[in-house]
């Protein structure tokens, strides 16, 4: 029988929905097995549990995936930005299978390209263990929602220009005056698809993690009973045993995870309960010019549980127990003294670095220090220099390098060359059982991702098409 056609929305529309409430039917079927969570205002898709999400997604006008449609059935709509105190969403318990950790996923994509971050949802992220699968794009970035709309090309080549111009300290800047010959130039930009749209994406994931916090706040409060507590201390309840954030063209495969995990700590010998970070490649500027390590995000970058409680952790500078940030925020290596205020966290540090004077200032002639820093720089400075993660352990050449704390992944680092997992890009060089590979295209996460089912025992993965 054939079916009456109608208009669907968009699938951005569909992916960024913002009309969001609290569906009361649904905190009267609290004991029913599937919770259907349906992305929030700030641009998360949130898997909890085994919830089981039938999306329509209209005919995809992307040619690299088969255009297709399906039926969606919006059984609830819970929003983490605008739950109500009187009648709050329920908390889900969610127990992984065993011998899985709990994991959330952020992936930072792009509204025009929302068929990325559909893919790595629909597949790799549908594994059994992942708990949330936040996303952030254009619509997160609350310094500058609109910022692809502000500037043009030739901002971007002047932004750039002001960047390897601004001076720094010559003593207690020199990671700034390092970083600014390495700065995006104006050729470069140039040659890129949109140069717009990557400059501004530069602040999104400091953004991303902010929101992703917010969430992790919100359900604490709740566990609370007390919603006018503006940042609780975060429960282990509340966190994931790891959060993975990566960029929407990232592959990772959650089958090998728990795998790697084992043999990674087996490897470096550190307790469970020590904060780290784990880089899936690692890259180190020059050693002998300055000792500065961070993730490439597009290989993913994770976090513990520890690490995530540490980034929350309020900062009070007339107390002993902050005297290292107090320390850090004293050197003020990048700049970020002068939006410091006591009792920030280092999550609200990053936040307000990144959203002090936004790109949309540059055109009217407002900016004064601006933001000179590529994203994977900045988490990789703040996890590093603030003390998130533990002193890495597995080289003894950086034994007395106080800021050498972000990890490679079993040696994954680009530094003469890449090595291990960095290099695994684009599908001629990823296999299924690959970890982690960057640059790939929405069908190869799906293809790859159905090949690892074929080995994975059943349930491991939920169907969500």
């Amino acid at each position: 029988m054939r079916l009456k056609q109608r208009r669907e929305p968009s699938m951005m529309a569909k992916l960024l929905d913002t009309p969001f409430g609290n569906d009361k039917g649904t905190n009267r079927r609290r004991s029913a097995s599937l919770l259907i969570f349906v992305v929030s205002l700030v641009g998360s898709f949130q898997f909890r549990g085994f919830a089981q999400v039938r999306t329509s997604l209209g005919e995809h006008l992307d040619g690299e995936i088969t255009r297709r449609k399906q039926q969606q059935e919006v059984r609830s709509l819970v929003s983490t930005s605008s739950v109500s105190t009187k009648t709050p969403p329920p908390i889900l318990v969610f127990t992984p299978p065993p011998q899985y950790p709990v994991v959330d996923i952020l992936s930072i994509g792009s509204k025009r390209r929302p068929d990325y971050l559909l893919a790595q949802r629909e597949s790799f992220a549908s594994h059994a263990s992942v708990r949330h699968f936040f996303n952030a794009t254009e619509a997160d970035d609350l310094d500058d929602p609109h910022c692809d709309s502000h500037l043009t090309t030739a901002d971007t080549v002047q932004i750039s220009r002001f960047c390897k111009a601004k001076g720094w300290h010559p003593q207690t800047q020199l990671f700034m005056r390092y970083a600014r010959n390495l700065y995006a130039n104006g050729n470069w930009l140039l040659k890129k698809a949109n140069p717009v749209g990557w400059m501004c994406a530069q602040r999104r994931p400091m953004h991303g993690l902010y929101k992703v916090f917010q969430h992790y706040f919100q359900q604490q409060k709740l566990l609370s009973n007390d919603v006018t507590i503006n940042s609780p201390a975060l429960s282990d309840s509340v966190l994931p045993d790891y959060l993975i954030v990566m960029d929407d063209d990232t592959y990772f495969n959650l089958e090998q995870f728990p795998i790697k995990m084992a043999l990674d700590v087996q490897a470096t010998k550190r307790p469970l309960d020590d904060p780290y970070v784990l880089a899936g490649c690692l890259v180190r500027w020059p050693i002998h010019q300055i000792n500065f390590t961070f993730g490439f995000g597009g290989y993913g970058t994770v976090f513990n549980k520890a690490s995530l409680q540490k980034l929350a952790k309020p900062i009070h500078c007339t107390k002993d127990d902050s005297k290292e940030a107090c320390a850090q925020v004293k050197r003020n290596m990048v700049g970020e003294k002068k939006v410091f205020r006591e009792g920030m966290s280092v999550l609200d540090l990053i936040r307000a670095y990144v959203s002090h004077q936004p790109y949309k200032e540059f055109p009217k002639k407002n900016w004064t220090d601006g933001f000179c820093m590529h994203s994977d720089w900045v988490l990789g400075y703040f996890v590093n220099y603030y003390n998130i993660s533990r002193h890495t352990s597995s080289d003894p050449f950086f034994e007395h390098v106080p800021q050498s704390r972000m990890e490679a992944w079993e040696k994954s680092t680009i530094y003469r060359q890449p090595e291990g997992f960095c290099r695994n890009e684009h599908r001629e060089n990823c296999k299924p059982d690959s970890l982690t590979c960057h640059y790939m295209k929405p069908e190869d996460m799906r293809i790859y991702t159905e090949t690892v089912k074929q080995t994975a025992a059943p349930g491991m993965f939920r169907s969500i098409s």
